[in-house]
């Protein structure tokens, strides 16, 4: 076995808290080395002869063309190991370098302890196993929320469906004695009563559907050319019998532009803003539509109502689904809140915008101004 007291590295070596030995450079036989070295590298190594240890049975991954080079073109070479010794674990940085000792070459070895090494290992690998159970815990709980989602989506789609079937039933036979019962003044009010009734309830049933499947990416939305004069005319007809009855006038001057939309949808979304603009209005109230140049590739029509407004609190809530402003409740004005969710998701699906600010008069909060921005076709 080799001494362990340096005769070429003097007495200071052996009392190094420093690995140091040094080495033959060609047949990387150790020739000495200090206790330092001997606790971290031969002691507790079954696998090293101590009597004749070599720097490959020392270090299995040593790159070999690298220390050829220490010895031929005299650099050094840094070097990583972990030692084991009694359970523990002692991370050692090397550096191999070439000396003269004696007129004699060397590769001197030294080595030096990385605890921080150590302990930045412990803290990684704490971190990447809680972050691993942290992130198993948050897809889980992502997968039991979207099997939820698409098993609420899947029932309502169900419910809806066979709600409509029978409302259609109930309507039909509703519409087919209207003539009958014409004569009779009461029966004939109370027949037509079921028939709006039955309106009423199909197109919450209608709007119902569309929150699903737009919440499924699953409407289908095709964009060509339209023109918004006719889309605008069929949304303000749809409420011509409203405009009596509630005694709100809807003014609108007629604009020859086409966009680029879903011609089905987009009159949707005209009938929802000219629908909020009446119902949330005072008598003798008024909805003017508007339509102006954004900027080459867009347009914006502009429904402003003379109604009761939003108030402050609840306006950035407005395209939140299910939600009712405070007006809507103290008035009983009818409708469960899904109206302009939807409108927003049709138009952005549209590649355009929907937004809104509160009128003022006089300082005073008097009405909405929606706008709808489309692309030109």
């Amino acid at each position: 076995m080799v001494e362990h007291k340096p005769m070429l590295l003097g007495e200071l070596a052996s009392s190094l808290k420093i690995a140091i030995a040094i080495a033959m450079p060609h047949s990387r036989k150790l020739v000495e080395y200090n206790q330092h070295f001997a606790q971290r590298c031969l002691d507790n190594n079954p696998d090293i002869d101590t009597d004749s240890p070599t720097l490959n049975a020392l270090f299995p991954d040593l790159q070999q063309p690298l220390l050829d080079r220490v010895v031929n073109s005299q650099q050094e070479y840094c070097f990583k190991q972990v030692f084991k010794k009694h359970k523990n674990s002692f991370p050692v940085d090397f550096v191999f370098s070439y000396i003269h000792l004696g007129n004699n070459p060397y590769i001197l070895i030294q080595g030096t302890d990385n605890k921080q090494s150590l302990e930045m290992q412990s803290v990684i690998s704490n971190y990447d196993a809680l972050y691993k159970q942290q992130t198993q815990a948050l897809t889980e709980e992502k997968e039991k929320s979207q099997a939820a989602d698409h098993s609420k989506a899947l029932f309502l789609s169900r419910m809806s469906h066979e709600l409509r079937t029978q409302l259609n039933v109930v309507m039909g036979f509703a519409q087919k004695q209207q003539p009958k019962l014409s004569e009779d003044t009461e029966l004939g009010s109370n027949n037509q009563r079921i028939i709006s009734a039955c309106d009423h309830l199909l197109e919450l049933i209608i709007k119902m559907l569309d929150f699903i499947e737009l919440e499924e990416h699953q409407l289908d939305i095709q964009l060509a050319p339209c023109d918004l004069h006719q889309c605008l005319s069929v949304g303000i007809e749809a409420y011509s019998d409203l405009q009596q009855s509630q005694n709100v006038a809807i003014h609108y001057q007629p604009t020859d532009v086409m966009v680029k939309a879903d011609e089905g949808r987009l009159i949707q979304v005209i009938k929802k803003l000219i629908c909020n603009g009446m119902k949330f209005n005072h008598n003798n109230g008024s909805v003017n539509i508007t339509v102006k140049t954004v900027d080459k590739m867009h347009i914006e029509v502009a429904f402003e109502d003379t109604g009761i407004g939003v108030d402050a609190a609840d306006q950035p809530r407005l395209f939140e689904p299910f939600f009712r402003t405070a007006q809507a409740e103290e008035q009983c004005i009818h409708g469960i809140g899904i109206g302009l969710a939807i409108s927003k998701k049709i138009v952005e699906r549209m590649g355009g915008r929907i937004h809104f600010v509160a009128n003022k008069h006089n300082d005073n909060a008097e009405g909405m101004t929606f706008y709808l921005r489309l692309q030109v076709a």
